[in-house]
């Protein structure tokens, strides 16, 4: 298995050399990564058949999510959120000293956002149509809006991006505070999970892309997600409840949307998966979920600029990634998908 793993990975995608030209070393090399997703695709479906045929007895899933706070060790994880907190205030104060006094090499990225975001403020250049914007407008906008706010204060550009930064990385904190907040798992395991998580998605290079809220968010939107629709679903077939439902599913798909292309087809995904798997308790569900996803692909032809849409290509490039050999990343992402993955979709 590990070998027929490793060659529909990582051998298969140069058979398919991409006809794109885009500026991936991936790609200039013929690796296409279209191929290697189908493939990780197919590959975790079929080992959930496997369990599905291997399987006597229902299992019991070792963490769940129930409808009421599970966590009976809330004032011990909300330490540890504090002090993740404080931890990224001293932390990304000395990357804005370490930026500012040494302009390292590490934080390139960092003054390139810096410079579109200047020629937003003095030209009034519009992202996506006029000055190039690889994430969404959340993450684009946000450090302009901080300069605004700030800028009476005294504070430069470089200051408001950073604080733009760490508040995006907070809120990212917070949605993992929520999720293993709502677990019901361990003491020890869930802190432990926490803080290492937390202190592991601190991005060095302090680019927005890297910002926590970014990678959490729609993780922390399946959860909202699925307690409004058990709220719905309390209601007793009350159409305001089913409403409501609707509304904040439709806010949390627009909020992963708005924040980069990624998390919204992610977000999507996932979320029309879990009300597949919800038909058999309420139709409902899908049915509503279907409505939303509908609207919020027509909203987004409307009002969204289709160059943003090409950021998902952007994205699908693989960067400057060159996956001629299995990195150490790629290896603890596929080991953990294929270990976390299939048992929960059986």
């Amino acid at each position: 298995m590990a070998l027929l793993i490793y060659y529909m990975l990582f051998r298969l995608p140069f058979w398919f050399p991409p006809r794109q030209r885009l500026m991936s070393a991936s790609y200039t090399f013929g690796f296409n990564n279209g191929v290697a997703i189908l493939a990780m695709a197919l590959l975790l479906g079929a080992v959930t058949l496997l369990y599905l045929m291997w399987r006597r007895e229902a299992t019991e899933l070792p963490i769940v999510f129930p409808p009421d706070r599970a966590s009976r060790s809330g004032r011990m994880l909300l330490v540890a959120f504090a002090l993740v907190t404080l931890f990224y205030c001293g932390l990304t104060f000395l990357m804005y000293a370490y930026s500012v006094h040494s302009a390292p090499r590490l934080m390139w990225e960092t003054r390139h956002l810096l410079h579109r975001t200047w020629l937003i403020e003095a030209y009034g250049l519009r992202p996506y149509t006029e000055v190039a914007a690889e994430y969404g407008p959340i993450l684009t906008y946000a450090p302009l809006y901080a300069y605004w706010l700030l800028k009476p204060f005294g504070a430069s550009l470089e200051q408001a991006y950073f604080a733009c930064h760490l508040l995006l990385n907070l809120a990212g904190v917070w949605c993992l505070y929520y999720l293993f907040s709502r677990a019901m798992m361990p003491a020890r395991p869930r802190l432990v999970a926490f803080t290492i998580l937390a202190i592991a998605g601190f991005g060095l290079w302090m680019g927005v892309n890297g910002a926590l809220v970014r990678y959490l968010f729609p993780f922390a939107s399946l959860l909202l997600g699925h307690r409004a629709v058990i709220w719905a679903l309390s209601g007793r077939g009350r159409t305001v409840c089913w409403a409501g439902a609707a509304v904040a599913i439709l806010m949390l798909l627009f909020g992963n949307i708005l924040l980069s292309s990624d998390a919204g087809v992610a977000f999507a995904l996932a979320w029309l998966g879990y009300a597949l798997l919800m038909v058999r308790y309420d139709i409902r569900i899908l049915a509503v979920s279907v409505i939303n996803l509908a609207t919020a692909a027509l909203l987004c032809w409307v009002f969204v600029p289709v160059a943003y849409y090409e950021t998902l290509l952007r994205f699908s490039e693989g960067a400057n990634n060159l996956p001629l050999l299995p990195a150490p990343h790629l290896v603890l992402y596929i080991i953990t998908s294929f270990i976390a993955i299939p048992p929960l979709l059986a």
